[in-house]
């Protein structure tokens, strides 16, 4: 980790290539096959932009005693301009290296084993595309399992799987202390997250993708270091690189694919798993036997419609109780602390407390909601209100997300077959209880796992998510509660004093020091055409030394520097001389049925790491390629832009086809990331030690100019 983390290395930086070189020593050592690929893979982004970079990816290949098919692990060794990316992604290139020495002093594997350490997935997974686009080993994949973080700890969650994920997950399960739902699953096909994983599906490889996902606050920071690594993190992605390593290794790779699963972690069970068609049987059993109940009860009179109709409605505002106090408690504090907003994800350092704090609020809510619901219809009819509403719950999961239905099928069938069996005669209080307890018990053991997941992945803010589910589970325990009992009188006082306690806890550590440092950004523009410069900064509320500098407010369009429109505070600067425009050369242009065709020779003069070429005449374009890299035809949109990350001194040579007829004009930018090349700062500002860059670029410099092409 020392070798890899201790400062940013973004794709094309000096301290990438150090890591690479590093990585390719360690793993030639150990006796791989090791190797660089070098190639320029271009791929198509969201909005009409284009994605392009000079990666240099690091392959190792172990032989197999039947070499051929090979198993692959993967992580990337770039990081964000700002980041050390000690956890994202140095603890899972840590791993793998670690994995790498445990397999050659290993007995040999039958299979091939590949680890792949790509470049450039911070900028859009190029190093995994040029991987399965031009080189050779890619085609003896047959799985592939990648590792990732978004955070700064926690356990090691197998979230995403490729096609046919019923072989692997049963492999999964040999692993040691594996955790996995396949809820996860369903839910990150929603989401517009990525990483180099994506690139293996959209191959038809079959595979697993790991991250951890606690501490979010550190995610694409500075604050991303080795003081904030957990080494139980790295060992649980190293458990289950190496695991799957030996399995696969020994394993007949000629077809790993199998009907999908369902599955999910149980404490003390391990990993839990059957075939997803179960899903969809096993979910309307459930609901059956919550018509059956309800009918059933109807017709022994043990339910009175007035109050059945009521119940479903008093588990609802329980839910939406439970949701917005937490939600308002949290707006609250963010009021006493705006400056946890410029924090990633809205989290806070001590995120923790007000966390605790929050659940025990929706905890106690939840729970004093059962009491209530018992006393106004009775205690049979709050049985079957909750059951209803589960029941309707579980449907619309059948429809939408129907591998993560087991969280309410299988307490379902045991409450509602309870149900039954009450309804059918006459049962005292103690029975109900003993035969609702298996619901409760089981609901606990499959939610508990799950709604920690959800806590960790959206953070405190969502607190009121997780609150809101919390209820869900309390509305099943009606024949507990007692509503004449003044036993149960005592206990919301000490909860309150608890949870004001932490909040005031979480208010006194609110602090920010050399460590847990707050973001504040600062931009250095420079329009060449003009000479006009600007500092920016899209910080909602600057801190004091920002302040001497922004002076004014922007929104919307400023095409000189950002290709969308912005939300900034911004304020004039001193030009610098020496920031020498990016450069254009037309190479050739030609016309024929309605086409243009532009060849150009773009180049940052000063050495910028990034180049941007940008649309901006109304021009549509149709089909991009870049001389030794990729071809791609982005949607068409005259709001296109390519972004080149790590071009060298010559530049980079690009093709552009776009519709004819109309004026064509380009906007051409360069950017670096840091404010070095700006001597006047430190004249005017200087940045406090308790702060740090709050974006993913960090602090940086944008030369632009535009450039109207004959």
């Amino acid at each position: 980790m020392r070798q890899i983390a201790t400062k940013p290395r973004p794709t094309g930086s000096a301290q990438a290539a150090q890591v690479r070189d590093y990585l390719v020593r360690h793993l030639s050592s150990l006796g791989f096959a090791t190797e660089i690929q070098r190639a320029i893979p271009v791929r198509t982004q969201a909005g009409g932009m284009v994605n392009a970079a000079r990666v240099e990816n690091v392959i190792a290949r172990l032989p197999g005693t039947n070499p051929g098919s090979a198993v692959m692990l993967s992580a990337h060794y770039d990081s964000v301009p700002s980041s050390p990316g000690a956890n994202d992604d140095g603890t899972a290139v840590a791993a793998l290296l670690e994995t790498a020495r445990a397999l050659k002093t290993g007995p040999p594997l039958r299979n091939d084993v590949i680890i792949l350490l790509t470049d450039a997935e911070e900028r859009g997974l190029l190093g995994a595309q040029a991987f399965f686009e031009s080189h050779p080993a890619a085609r003896d994949v047959r799985a592939a399992f990648n590792f990732e973080a978004r955070g700064g700890g926690g356990p090691s969650v197998m979230f995403e799987t490729g096609p046919g994920n019923g072989l692997l997950v049963r492999e999964l399960a040999r692993t040691s202390t594996p955790v996995a739902t396949s809820l996860a699953v369903a839910v990150y096909q929603f989401l517009p997250n990525d990483t180099d994983f994506s690139v293996f599906r959209q191959a038809n490889v079959p595979g697993l993708n790991f991250a951890y996902i606690g501490d979010r606050v550190y995610y694409h920071m500075p604050a991303d270091s080795l003081a904030d690594v957990e080494t139980a993190s790295l060992q649980h992605h190293g458990v289950y690189a190496l695991g799957l390593a030996r399995q696969l290794g020994d394993a007949d790779l000629r077809d790993l694919r199998a009907p999908d699963s369902t599955y999910f972690t149980l404490p003390g069970l391990g990993l839990v798993w059957y075939p997803s068609w179960l899903a969809t049987p096993l979910g309307v059993l459930a609901v059956l036997l919550v018509l059956v109940a309800v009918v059933l009860g109807l017709r022994r009179g043990r339910l009175q419609p007035g109050k059945l109709a009521t119940a479903p409605f008093l588990v609802l505002a329980a839910m939406a109780t439970c949701a917005l106090v937490p939600a308002a408690l949290w707006w609250v504090v963010t009021l006493m602390h705006p400056d946890y907003q410029a924090m990633p994800a809205g989290e806070s350092y001590n995120g923790s407390w007000y966390g605790v704090a929050l659940l025990l609020t929706a905890g106690a809510l939840a729970l004093g909601w059962v009491r209530v619901c018992v006393r106004i219809v009775g205690r049979d009819n709050a049985l079957a209100g909750s059951a209803i509403i589960w029941g309707v719950t579980l449907a619309a999961m059948l429809v939408v997300v129907p591998d993560g239905a087991y969280m309410l099928t299988w307490p379902l069938l045991f409450y509602a077959g309870a149900l039954v069996y009450l309804f059918r005669r006459l049962s005292d209080i103690g029975r109900a209880r003993a035969l609702t307890t298996p619901a409760l018990v089981i609901a606990a053991a499959l939610f508990a796992p799950a709604l920690y997941l959800l806590q960790l992945t959206f953070g405190v803010p969502f607190s009121g998510l997780v609150g809101a589910l919390i209820a869900l589970v309390a509305a099943l325990a009606p024949a507990f509660a007692n509503p004449t009992s003044r036993a149960v009188r005592w206990w919301p006082a000490p909860v309150a004093v608890a949870v004001v306690a932490l909040l005031v806890v979480g208010n006194v550590t609110a602090g920010y020091d050399t460590v847990r440092r707050r973001p504040a950004t600062l931009v250095y523009g420079l329009d060449s055409d003009t000479g006009d410069a600007q500092w920016m900064s899209p910080d909602a509320e600057p801190q004091p030394w920002q302040a001497k500098l922004l002076t004014g407010t922007h929104q919307g369009p400023l095409p000189a520097f950002f290709q969308n429109p912005m939300e900034l505070r911004i304020g004039r600067a001193p030009a610098v001389p020496s920031l020498t425009a990016p450069e254009l050369q037309m190479l050739s242009s030609t016309s024929a049925h309605g086409v243009r065709t532009v060849r150009l020779r773009i180049r940052s003069t000063r050495g910028a790491p990034m180049l941007q070429l940008a649309g901006d005449s109304g021009a549509v374009l149709h089909k991009l390629s870049i001389d030794g890299g990729g071809t791609v035809r982005p949607a068409a949109t005259a709001k296109w832009s390519l972004n080149f990350f790590a071009p060298d001194r010559e530049g980079v040579q690009v093709t552009l086809e776009l519709t004819d007829g109309r004026p064509l004009v380009v906007r051409l930018r360069d950017r670096s990331f840091d404010l070095a090349e700006i001597p006047a700062l430190a004249n005017v500002a200087k940045r406090p030690s308790d702060t740090m860059p709050g974006t993913d670029d960090g602090d940086f410099v944008i030369v632009s100019r535009r450039i109207p092409l004959a």
